[in-house]
């Protein structure tokens, strides 16, 4: 399945887990249990996600051998500077020191090596050199990188083939969430995070999987120079600026249709219903994209949609409270859909305005097996009646929400299972703009529920097509209304 979603704002969020080790952590953990409330959780998880998973091609699609088809350093053997970094053995030498000393489990050498072989094998074939790289008698020592630049220096650039070792080593992991950020990855994902503005028309987009991968308008962002021009959800992007989208990634798309305020974008765009393709051509804002959207429907129900967990979350979700405050909202819809998550922050937070302060919103487990117990956070709890609305592409931080909400009888859940990734990453900053993205810990719900690749069951099963949320024929937003108004109560 390869439906992405993500926008001008690189709604980059997420996911493929294919971590094993979280049952055997908590089968034969023997660390003490910690109780750690209102405690400051330093570490954000939130890496490029699923969208970027299946579509760059600085990240992995799957870990499988059929990967290996998908080219993926082409674009840096054509344009050697396009990694965007000069990469050395200090450089090298920091990641794999970070590997060995903080992944969530001990790797052994030889699984390093075979994946840095099995990358370097690919970066060759793309290059079109005949001879196979071998690993053989090397080790992971300060002088590796020195040793396969000496031995291949002369066949490909170098910097690319240090780059290659590093996302060797990190698929020697089988971690897809363990990854190398270049420059562009990195200030996406802070921007994403920090919700930074930037030039652009103000759309979220996806290559619609049952539409041949269209680039289709996912939804318009109210107010940008997009939604007032009159783009709509569904609308089909044929063409930007006279090119023909057919077969373009997301980030190409994303790269034509950002540019700076004032500058202009023509779309070529094919809609449901309208015989002829229509003709935009739109300027350019600085589009700012809030993680919190709210609006009061049905006349007393507060709906509140959480795109990510980003630094201003809480902030954004306060101003949705104290707006319901002053209306006549009587019931709350907290919308986690699509949601790939962000910082355990402000998923802490967010679960703490639902929770008494001696409740726990997750465990975490680390490399060790110990287990610690995240306590919500002291405040005033909200008290109306909720539902909290997931889907397949709910993961990591909005299953830390929905997972204290349900353990914690505070709400009920409606939709489809979570997408089940029960990791959490450490990003680890690096020089020139760079970072090392880097699983450091599992968690579970607080009754101890597995997350990694099961996902959250909700209470009631509402299965509906994601893209189809937010929009006129959103069944599980319906069917949330209806349960609040009829009064009842999902159990555990």
């Amino acid at each position: 399945m390869r439906r992405i979603a993500i926008g001008l704002l690189l709604f980059l969020c997420a996911c493929m887990a294919f971590t094993t080790v979280l049952f055997s952590m908590l089968k034969h953990r023997h660390g003490v249990m910690a109780s750690v409330s209102a405690r400051e959780v330093v570490f954000p998880w939130d890496p490029l996600e699923w969208d970027t998973l299946r579509d760059s091609p600085l990240v992995y699609k799957s870990l499988g051998e059929s990967f290996d088809a998908f080219p993926l350093y082409k674009p840096f053997l054509d344009d050697k500077k396009s990694v965007g970094l000069t990469l050395d053995a200090s450089y090298f030498n920091t990641i794999l020191s970070h590997v060995k000393d903080s992944y969530v489990k001990e790797i052994s050498e030889k699984e390093l090596l075979e994946g840095c072989e099995k990358e370097l094998s690919k970066l060759f074939k793309e290059a079109g050199i005949k001879e196979k790289p071998s690993l053989a008698g090397y080790s992971l020592d300060k002088e590796f990188i020195d040793k396969v630049v000496k031995q291949y220096g002369s066949q490909v650039d170098g910097n690319i083939l240090i780059f290659a070792s590093i996302r060797g080593i990190l698929r020697g992991l089988g971690d897809p969430y363990s990854n190398l950020l270049v420059p562009k990855d990195y200030s996406t994902l802070m921007e994403r995070l920090q919700e930074k503005s930037f030039g652009g028309v103000g759309i979220y987009i996806e290559l619609d999987s049952e539409n041949h991968d269209s680039l289709t308008v996912l939804e318009p962002i109210e107010g940008t120079p997009a939604h007032k021009a009159g783009l709509m959800p569904g609308d089909v992007i044929e063409e930007i600026n006279g090119e023909s989208t057919k077969d373009i990634s997301i980030y190409v798309a994303v790269a034509k249709l950002r540019g700076p305020r004032g500058t202009t974008v023509k779309l070529s765009v094919r809609r449901k219903g309208v015989a002829k393709p229509l003709s935009f051509v739109i300027s350019r804002d600085n589009i700012n994209s809030p993680s919190v959207s709210w609006k009061v429907i049905h006349d007393d129900v507060g709906y509140v949609r959480l795109r990510s967990f980003g630094t201003e979350t809480e902030r954004e979700f306060d101003e949705a409270l104290d707006s319901f405050s002053k209306q006549n909202v009587k019931y709350l819809v907290m919308d986690l859909r699509n949601n790939g998550g962000g910082y355990l922050n402000a998923a802490v937070e967010i679960s703490s305005k639902f929770l008494s302060p001696d409740r726990t919103v997750f465990k975490r487990i680390d490399r060790n097996g110990r287990v610690e117990d995240f306590g919500a956070k002291r405040r005033d709890r909200v008290s109306l009646p909720l539902v909290v609305l997931v889907n397949r592409f709910s993961a990591s931080s909005s299953e830390i929400v929905a997972g204290a909400i349900k353990d914690n009888h505070a709400g009920t859940l409606i939709g489809d299972r979570t997408f089940g990734k029960g990791s959490v990453q450490q990003i680890y900053s690096l020089a020139e703009n760079s970072a090392l993205k880097l699983t450091v810990s599992y968690f579970t719900t607080p009754g101890g529920k597995i997350i990694n690749k099961k996902g959250l069951k909700p209470h009631i099963y509402s299965p509906m097509k994601p893209n189809l949320v937010g929009k006129d024929k959103d069944s599980q937003l319906e069917e949330a209304v209806t349960f609040l108004k009829k009064g009842v109560h999902a159990g555990p």
